[in-house]
């Protein structure tokens, strides 16, 4: 049922009885049936009660449960089929009335709920009231292991807005659900949260399978901004001289390039020297997006690169730091290189450069 969206009714045929509850307990003194009605509100379900014949005998637990989610409790009378009919005809003429709270304000307190309306025929069945769990983070760290995806979504955008540090490593943990929106979420929350301490997972979420995870870790780790350098840097760094890559690791190298400083220029240059193509390829990109002259010797080396994507982004960056005074070093490559292509982009680049505005 939870995984429908929208308002929800759920009928229980019974006779009320429970073995855990006793008989004239008030619902709200029973904990199981707490939890019960906070599920109920979370979900927008309304439960009501249906107990077979007519009995005097009261039955508190269940007859207050079914009315504080906003249903009633109703006899069948042996007629289940014209039962069924008035409950149809009822579910056709409901209202919805919301407002919103801060969950963090006067949390454990019961808030009662009443709904008047001025026309004397007119009878309102409605939720009598809510209890604000004592620990609202608690009960949200729980939600990130239900079985349902959409609360646990719920649960990973709520903790970013409570400020509450015990939600940073379930979290973390919710970096590897099954769902990628749980993923997408929890990345966010984590910044809203600032918790630097796991910039290091976030990088990990680069190469996630989904785009849209991988497109929110990157712009969390650009938001963390300086925070987030020394362990790109370190990702970077590690990989100079392997022979094989993947997706985390290049995604590294370009977000590098959009936050990074002057601690960025040796791991950079560290893998523009020695690498596999794409990530030299990566690496003179990230020098240009960086834009610091420190940039130019290491981008000089790569104008000789036995691939051309490498040498086409090195000119590129070249041009992009060095303005109209790049042109010297330009020309010099010109002079010795054989791609006609990359000729042409050279002199495009720098004729662009060299244009007023």
């Amino acid at each position: 049922m939870r995984s429908r969206k929208g308002r929800k009714v759920i009928l229980v045929v019974s006779d009320g009885l429970d073995n855990d509850v006793a008989r004239d307990q008030h619902v709200l003194r029973s904990r199981v049936l707490q939890d019960l009605l906070r599920l109920c509100f979370r979900t927008e379900t309304v439960v009501y009660g249906i107990r077979p014949g007519i009995s005097a005998s009261s039955w508190l637990p269940f007859e207050g449960f079914v009315e504080e989610t906003g249903g009633r409790l109703l006899f069948s009378g042996g007629d289940l089929e014209r039962l069924f009919g008035r409950l149809a005809e009822g579910f056709k003429s409901q209202y919805y009335l919301a407002y919103d709270i801060d969950p963090k304000e006067s949390a454990g307190r019961r808030r009662r709920i009443r709904v008047e309306v001025t026309r004397p025929d007119v009878v309102v069945k409605a939720m009598r009231g809510y209890e604000t769990p004592p620990s609202h983070v608690e009960v949200l760290i729980d939600d990130l292991e239900d079985d349902d995806s959409g609360l646990r979504s719920d649960a990973a955008y709520e903790l970013g807005f409570l400020g509450d540090a015990r939600a940073v490593p379930a979290l973390e943990i919710s970096l590897q659900d099954d769902e990628e929106e749980v993923r997408r979420l929890a990345i966010e929350s984590l910044v809203r949260l600032e918790a630097t301490d796991s910039i290091p997972v976030i990088v990990r979420r680069l190469g996630d399978g989904s785009a849209r995870v991988s497109a929110a870790a990157e712009e969390a780790l650009m938001m963390f901004g300086p925070d987030a350098i020394p362990h790109l840097v370190e990702r970077v760094a590690r990989g100079a001289g392997r022979r094989r890559t993947n997706s985390t690791y290049l995604k590294a190298v370009r977000v590098l390039g959009r936050v990074g400083d002057d601690r960025a220029v040796p791991a950079l240059a560290a893998i523009l020297d020695d690498a596999p193509w794409r990530v030299r390829t990566e690496a003179a990109c990230a020098l240009g997006d960086l834009g610091l002259s420190e940039g130019i010797p290491p981008l000089r080396a790569a104008l000789i690169d036995d691939s051309r994507s490498v040498r086409r982004e090195a000119v590129r960056s070249i041009v992009t730091i060095g303005g109209r005074e790049a042109r010297p070093v330009i020309e010099a490559y010109l002079a010795g290189e054989k791609d006609p292509e990359l000729r042409s982009v050279a002199r495009a680049l720098l004729e662009n450069r060299e244009r007023p505005r």
